[in-house]
């Protein structure tokens, strides 16, 4: 994330947090990183890759399914 070109968008969420996502500025647009800050603290920070590369997904066996009724 850090070699790439990207545009940040920033605005106020809950409880005085604010939330920064940073998305690519080049090609396809897409999420690279989010922070959330607090009084100058980060908080919380995710960063994404690998956005492309596809993601098995598998069905639990059926003894862990809950039924919706």
């Amino acid at each position: 994330m850090d070699k790439e070109p990207a545009i940040t968008l920033t605005y106020p969420s809950q409880d005085g947090v604010s939330v920064t996502h940073y998305v690519a500025a080049e090609g396809r647009s897409y999420l690279l990183k989010r922070v959330e800050t607090k009084a100058g603290q980060v908080q919380a920070e995710l960063t994404y890759w690998d956005i492309e590369a596809p993601t098995p997904l598998y069905a639990p066996p059926a003894d862990e399914v809950i039924p919706f009724e």
